[in-house]
């Protein structure tokens, strides 16, 4: 949305993005270690989340699957011309205030030097921007807190795992399961464990 906007002012936009899919993390099997579960709905209405002038398709619930939010922002991409100006497989590894020689093209503007690995080329980038857009997600890493017990509970054979490292409620047929936290996720989550769960 960032990039159409820019585009739509004049601006040269580059959108460099870590996932080898348009979709980003809301791209099914888009790599491994992804957010995405097998079960997920969005906990948002469409109807919320849509871009201003941009509906999602009619035939579509309100809570939308992760697959169907993925085929919209490809779909979005496509509609507004953008694939263009995404660059896939690009890991941004530093953003830093240019110097004044980046700035000798425009006297006094502000500019700023980005380096990024290029996965697929297997090589490292660099290139200076008149301005960022940094929208990088803010459940990428996951926080598991530190519990009393827990170090114990590993080393006795249990298993602790993270929302981001679920993706299906099938190895937890018939076992005891303990769900911490009742955000977004860990509702879901437990909405489908408890179909196969002994308890």
């Amino acid at each position: 949305a960032s990039a159409r906007r820019l585009r739509e002012e004049g601006h040269e936009a580059v959108v460099l993005e870590r996932t080898d899919a348009v979709g980003g993390l809301w791209e099914v099997g888009a790599r491994p270690g992804g957010v995405l579960y097998e079960g997920l709905v969005t906990n948002l209405p469409k109807e919320v989340m849509a871009f201003h002038d941009y509906a999602f398709p009619e035939s579509l619930p309100s809570f939308v699957r992760a697959e169907d939010m993925g085929a919209y922002l490809n779909s979005f991409a496509d509609e507004f011309g953008l694939r263009s100006t995404v660059r896939l497989g690009c890991e941004v590894l530093s953003v830093e205030p240019g110097s004044a020689a980046d700035e000798a093209s425009a006297p006094g503007a502000p500019a700023w030097r980005v380096r990024w690995a290029d996965h697929a080329a297997g090589a490292e980038e660099e290139a200076t921007f008149d301005a960022v857009v940094v929208a990088n997600g803010h459940y990428e890493a996951p926080q598991t807190p530190p519990l009393p017990g827990l170090t114990d509970f590993e080393k006795g054979g249990g298993r602790v795992e993270h929302a981001k490292d679920y993706t299906s409620p099938k190895p937890y047929a018939g076992k005891t399961v303990l769900i911490v936290g009742a955000r977004a996720s860990g509702t879901d989550i437990a909405r489908e464990v408890a179909t196969v769960a002994e308890r």
